[in-house]
């Protein structure tokens, strides 16, 4: 089970609807019932066993609130989320209910870390192949594969959802990934009783997806989240992969815009509010009221 690695495909298909990083949710309870006659229920809860009240997508996703991504999951709707999931190359077995929403089925490190690509690449899905060409014993080339390419979501989509996951390296679950000292995003992901460990991360030139777990169903141990167990492999890997090569920024693409909202509403900021901050939104779904613009240099630094 891919946790809580699973959640930047919710948000994707969240901002597809609409949504911003601003968007508010309550993080309150919330119980589930299968059926209106059924004894068994559902109550999804955060991994702190504690509930946070309104939560912006950009803190929620940081911090890996798992009851405001179940939320969100109900009102952008399951199928709109699974149809999502498979146009980025997720092919397993996906459940047709809330739960999938905290990566409660099944998916493998291949699919996931192709999928992880499309936000690290402008959108664009390229399918991963083992063989790039093939040479005879003079050089002549035998044999070069051709990609095969879509664009699942669109170039701001995914400049979004690596602003979120940007996030989650700055201030959230994977701030140990901040010693790679370098522009990173990426998602950790816990199941229940320790079983699978995830880290998903990359940078402008890389992706690269780290899962922990046993051959057999069992827990690797107490408190072994994708934080502790995963991050220092994947941490490790990147700081000799990326050794002496150059420091980049990933790409603002221009359907990408940045406006000042009021911290703990999201609604749009006035001339003078001093609880503020930058926040990016799609040029389609921009707030409805005005707003400051950042300079060209205001951006590069947000």
């Amino acid at each position: 089970q891919p946790g809580s690695a699973f959640k930047p495909i919710i948000y994707a298909a969240a901002i597809n609807e609409g949504f911003s990083p601003s968007s508010i949710i309550i993080d309150s309870p919330i119980i589930f019932k299968e059926k209106e006659d059924a004894f068994d229920k559902w109550k999804p809860v955060n991994f702190e066993q504690k509930f946070y009240g309104p939560t912006s997508l950009r803190e929620a996703l940081a911090h890996s609130r798992n009851v405001v991504t179940v939320k969100l999951m109900q009102k952008i709707g399951i199928k709109s989320s699974i149809s999502l999931a498979r146009n980025l190359g997720i092919t397993s077995n996906l459940e047709e209910n809330l739960s999938i929403s905290l990566g409660s089925s099944g998916t493998t490190l291949y699919e996931l870390t192709s999928a992880y690509s499309a936000f690290a690449n402008m959108g664009r899905l390229i399918k991963p192949t083992a063989i790039r060409n093939i040479k005879n014993r003079d050089g002549e080339v035998l044999f070069t594969s051709v990609p095969e390419i879509t664009q699942p979501i669109s170039p701001g989509t995914a400049h979004i959802i690596t602003s979120l996951m940007e996030s989650v390296i700055q201030h959230g679950t994977a701030t140990k990934v901040k010693a790679l000292k370098r522009p990173v995003a990426g998602k950790t992901g816990t199941t229940n009783n320790y079983v699978d460990a995830w880290f998903m991360g990359y940078t402008p030139e890389l992706v690269t997806g780290v899962w922990v777990g046993k051959d057999k169903d069992e827990p690797l141990g107490r408190n072994e989240t994708g934080s502790r167990a995963a991050i220092p492999i994947w941490l490790q890997f990147m700081q000799e992969a990326l050794a002496n090569k150059p420091i980049i920024n990933f790409p603002v693409p221009s359907d990408i815009q940045f406006l000042k909202v009021l911290s703990k509403s999201g609604d749009p900021a006035k001339f003078g509010d001093t609880d503020s901050t930058f926040e990016i939104f799609l040029q389609d779904y921009l707030p409805e009221k005005e707003q400051p613009f950042l300079s060209q240099a205001q951006e590069e630094e947000f």
